[in-house]
């Protein structure tokens, strides 16, 4: 197994969380987090992840 291969297995996967992290990005805060609570296991990493990039961004550009 290549990196392509892994690829092609995850795409569907990422894609279809992505699909359904962005509209979380739009809502309040209570909202998010009510949705997230009902979300699947991939959707939860997927926004953990996303979370995770914007704090790390953010506390880049503080430290700047």
């Amino acid at each position: 197994m290549n990196a392509r291969d892994l690829l092609d297995i995850i795409e569907p996967a990422l894609a279809d969380a992505k699909s359904k992290v962005t509209p979380l990005l739009g809502l309040g805060f209570d909202q998010a987090k009510e949705q997230h609570a009902k979300a699947g296991a991939v959707t939860r990493i997927a926004s953990g992840l996303a979370v995770g990039m914007l704090a790390g961004k953010l506390v880049s550009s503080l430290a700047r």
